[in-house]
């Protein structure tokens, strides 16, 4: 028995020992995932005090370990203050929470701020190792107050069941039909929308400035017929759409229908209140593995809808643009011969979409033996094609989309240069007299606005015509619009080619007008902006703000989205908070711009590994993790400087060959070399190139194919994606379509690499499916990519 007894306890002993290790291991694997606190307060850009109530969205994920992104939503307490832990090691973004354009909390951001800044705080860490307890982020906030109210229907009785909005969050009402908003606009009107939960009662009331109690009365919502027509008055058949009720201008998908039409166009709405406008809206989805393709035929768009204005027992209509047009031409010679393997095109216009277009798809036609061509998927109306073809003098014309018998002569090259002729038009296509056209030439290599070189004014038919001398082949030429009472306006035309345009110019709206801020909410006093686009074209467009930071912007359209860019500034406007004007929405005051980013400069060298400088012409390709922002700046004499560059996140670095640097092609940069940049300051740096191992190969083409214009081969590392290397790092070479059929060779460091190819009929790469091992000073020869049918 005592024996018994002993193992007894000997067994338990091992039992708990066996538990306790165990136990420990798996405390020990718990806890092995080191965490780190991100932590910070939240200050009112203008006055530096706390904000309470923001809601930030921390989005984070681990890299290369399978482990998938994570999201914390955070609310700051009344003293601004927010908390969080995240994985050491981990990429991090924080943004603010959409839902902070409504009037439910506390404050009431600015929401035209938040939206130019993308809902993003300056917060982009690639690796965050060690605790952040000292983050301060500034928010602009709209001057508010608090506001009661009461929902009644018709007869005064309090409405129970009914949901208010002043923005994308609603506030339930309670037993007697009162509501309370904490934060509404105290410095401007603004509407309030109510409906039942059942949907058969809704209303809007105005609210003056100022005002701290509403009344909604509401109605009965309506049932509706409506019909949708293409550009040429066909039914818009099996269109898929949403339809959201627009309040303060802002169309909000709390309240939002998923509606389809007929075969003949038709369709029907429910529950619509009759005293608010609705903004119809389309997507447009045609790639593989998307599932169903849907709205194939039409591209994305939207059509406002007054149901106030639309008589009882009348239909909702709108327009939505087909693209099932197509043109069928040839192209010949001045004796009519037909011309094979002409190129031809369509040009993109800007702020017009003329061709449905997505992976696949061939952008750039070729023409048969019989000069023949066919270009589909095109909206009705106008198209402008550009025309090219060995030893003849390409030229850009315009044709209607349906278009089945369309015929190009293509002449000699001229010494005497291009004759262009353009017709002016408004937007009911009648001719626009008297408008000055300019014809702006820039040299290449001269950073510089265009200088103009001719000007004409339009006919009474709104035409205008020149004849241009002979034209450097790498300068760039472009047409200029300016007639009074319409948007400025241009158009890139090729060099020494003839050119028969249609331009159609907007009416011009009404001014925006703004105020450009710094990142303390301070005004910028005498800074210059301009609107990009028309500087490049020629345009004068420099504004200069006042000494309270003002400035007008004009010439413009109440439906386009203008960017602006600040000229000889020591701060930057970034790809994450560009300064733009969204589409006007009725509201008169002017709007603040902040700017959040104080620019720094990356100076640098790139040399061989005896020091002396890489040779030819070499670029620096840069990226920003992990927000995307890349650009790239060209070395002189082994010297580089990149300025006002974005100072949150990290930067990463690397160097590549031109094109047509044959020499440097031999050359690679091994790694990319990882920076922080920050304000006002110049970081130095230098690249350090090595040798790299050549692999020689093919392209294999099937019988018939047609070649492409160009071709880019890409090795792709494992660390490619993980993002290793930034966007723009040349482990790649760019083919030219008549040399496709020769040997190539593409420098490699050592490593395991896939083959990619991408055309420039069709930009996104593809994998050739061959892989490659890379041995120090071991090259690799007869590489066969076989190219796939249709790419």
């Amino acid at each position: 028995m005592l024996k018994s007894r002993l193992l007894r306890c000997l067994f338990a002993s091992i039992l708990m020992l066996f538990l306790y290790v165990g136990g420990l291991a798996v405390g020990q694997t718990a806890n092995d995932e080191k965490k780190v606190e991100l932590s910070g307060k939240v200050v009112d850009l203008m006055t530096g005090k706390p904000v309470p109530g923001i809601q930030i969205r921390c989005r984070n994920h681990m890299e290369g370990n399978g482990q998938h992104g994570t999201v914390a939503d955070m609310t700051t307490n009344d003293t601004g203050f927010f908390s969080t832990q995240v994985a050491a090691g981990a990429s991090v973004r924080m943004d603010l929470y959409p839902s902070l354009l409504s009037s439910t909390g506390k404050c009431l951001l600015d929401s035209y701020w938040a939206s130019v800044q993308n809902f993003a705080l300056p917060f982009d860490f690639r690796e965050v190792l060690e605790n952040k307890k000292d983050i301060v982020f500034k928010v602009k906030l709209r001057s508010s107050i608090s506001l009661q109210g009461q929902v009644v229907d018709s007869n005064g009785l309090a409405i129970t069941d009914s949901v208010v909005y002043a923005g994308h969050e609603g506030k339930k009402t309670d037993a007697n039909g009162n509501f309370v908003l904490e934060a509404v606009p105290a410095d401007q009107d603004f509407d309030l929308f109510a409906i039942t939960e059942k949907e058969n009662l809704a209303g809007i009331t105005r609210v003056k400035a100022g005002s701290n109690s509403a009344k909604i009365v509401l109605v009965p919502t309506k049932n509706y017929t409506g019909e949708a027509r293409t550009a040429n008055d066909l039914p818009a058949e099996k269109l898929n759409f949403g339809i959201q009720p627009v309040v303060n201008y802002d169309a909000f998908q709390t309240v939002n229908y998923q509606e389809k039409t007929n075969e003949n166009g038709t369709f029907g709405l429910k529950n619509l209140c009759p005293l608010v406008k609705y903004k119809i809206y389309w997507d447009a989805h045609e790639y593989e593995g998307l599932g169903e393709a849907l709205n194939r035929s039409y591209e994305r768009g939207e059509a406002l809808i007054d149901l106030t204005k639309i008589p009882a027992g009348q239909p909702i209509k709108f327009q939505a643009p087909m693209f099932t047009y197509a043109v069928l031409g040839r192209v010949v010679n001045t004796q009519n011969q037909p011309i094979a393997g002409a190129k031809v095109r369509t040009l993109q216009e800007p702020g017009v979409v003329i061709e449905r277009w997505y992976p696949g798809i061939k952008r750039t036609q070729e023409t048969d033996k019989d000069g023949r061509f066919t270009i589909e998927r095109l909206a009705f109306g106008n198209v402008p094609l550009h025309i090219t073809a060995p030893g003849y003098q390409g030229q850009t014309v315009v044709t209607q989309s349906n278009n089945t018998n369309f015929t190009a002569t293509l002449l000699p090259p001229r010494a005497e240069g291009a004759k262009i002729e353009v017709a002016l038009v408004d937007e009911q296509d009648s001719p626009i007299s008297k408008a000055t056209v300019r014809l702006n030439t820039l040299l290449a290599g001269i950073d510089e606005k265009a200088t103009t070189i001719q000007t004409v004014a339009t006919h009474s038919e709104g035409k205008a015509f020149f004849a241009l001398q002979k034209s450097a082949e790498s300068s760039k030429n472009y047409l200029t619009f300016d007639a009074p009472g319409y948007c400025l306006a241009w158009r890139e035309i090729p060099v020494n080619e003839d050119a028969s345009l249609i331009v159609r110019l907007k009416k011009e709206g009404r001014p925006r007008h703004g105020r450009l801020l710094d990142e303390n909410g301070k005004p910028m006093t005498h800074e210059r902006l301009c609107v990009p686009e028309w500087a490049k074209a020629g345009i004068d467009s420099v504004m200069e703000c006042d000494a309270e930071g003002r400035f007008t912007v004009k010439r413009v359209a109440e439906n386009d989205d203008i960017t602006l860019d600040l000229i000889g500034s020591k701060y930057i406007c970034n790809q994450q908070h560009p300064l733009r004007f969204s589409e006007y929405a009725g509201v008169e005051n002017e709007i603040d711009l902040v700017l959040m980013d104080c620019g720094g400069t990356i100076r640098g060298t790139v040399r061989l590994p005896d020091g002396s400088p890489a040779p030819g012409n070499w670029y620096i390709n840069t990226a920003r993790t992990p927000v995307q922002w890349t650009g790239s700046g060209s070395v002189t004499g082994g010297y580089f400087e990149i300025s006002n560059l974005p100072t949150s996140g990290m930067w990463r670095i690397d160097a590549s060959p031109g094109w047509d640097n044959a020499t440097g092609k031999q050359w690679i940069c091994p790694a990319p070399i990882e920076l922080k940049v920050e304000p006002n300051k110049i970081t130095e740096t230098s690249i350090t190139l090595m040798r790299g191992i050549p692999i020689s190969g093919k392209f294999v083409f099937p019988d018939g194919q047609k070649k492409s214009d160009s071709y880019t081969l890409l090795a792709e590392t494992s660390q490619d994606k993980g993002r290793k290397y930034p966007t723009g790092h040349r482990f790649e070479s760019t083919i030219r379509g008549e040399d496709a059929d020769k040997p190539w060779t593409l420098y490699l460091p050592e490593g395991e690499f896939e083959f990619k190819y991408a055309t420039s009929d069709n930009p996104q790469y593809v994998s050739s499916g061959v892989k490659v091992t890379v041995k120090k000073d071991t090259p690799v020869n007869d590489v066969a990519i076989e190219m796939k049918v249709g790419k």
